[in-house]
C-alpha cells in the first residue's frame, strides 16, 4: 500500500520540532518513524526536547497504535520531554490514551505555550 502522511523535522537548539501532515496510514507512520530515528541519531545529541505540532493530522487505528513504541524509542535515545500541540479533542484523547511511556509530556493548544513549557525543562 502507498504511504500516506508526511513528516517535516527541524532542530531549534536542543528542541526537535516535528510537523506531521496529512492522514497517516500504517506505512506512512513507519516511514515517518524511520526518518525520525535517523534524524535523531544523526544529531548525536545526548539529551533533547521534542515539540510535535499535529495541526489537523490524524491516523488510522493501526497507525496510532504505533505511538507507544515511538515514544519509548525517543525516550531511550535522549528525549527528556515532549510538548504536543493539538487542535481538537479527538487528538487529545489519542495522545493521552496512547502515550504510556514514562517520558514527561503535556498537551497544548498553541506553540507559544508548548515552547514556554519546554523552556522551563531545559534549564
Amino acid at each position: 500500500m502507498l504511504e500516506h502522511g508526511e513528516l517535516a523535522l527541524e532542530w531549534q537548539g536542543d528542541v526537535l520540532i516535528l510537523r506531521p501532515q496529512g492522514a497517516f496510514n500504517e506505512e506512512g507512520t513507519m516511514a515517518a518513524f524511520t526518518l525520525f530515528r535517523q534524524f535523531v541519531l544523526d544529531s548525536n545529541k545526548p539529551a533533547w526536547l521534542r515539540l510535535e505540532v499535529w495541526g489537523d493530522t490524524l491516523g488510522v487505528p493501526e497507525s496510532m497504535a504505533q505511538l507507544p513504541s515511538i515514544y519509548t524509542w525517543a525516550e531511550s535515545h535522549g528525549c527528556k520531554a515532549t510538548a504536543i500541540v493539538i487542535t481538537n479533542y479527538v487528538q487529545e484523547r489519542i495522545v493521552r490514551s496512547h502515550i504510556t511511556s514514562s517520558s514527561v509530556f503535556d498537551v497544548f493548544r498553541n506553540e507559544v505555550d508548548a515552547l514556554a513549557w519546554l523552556s522551563t525543562l531545559s534549564k
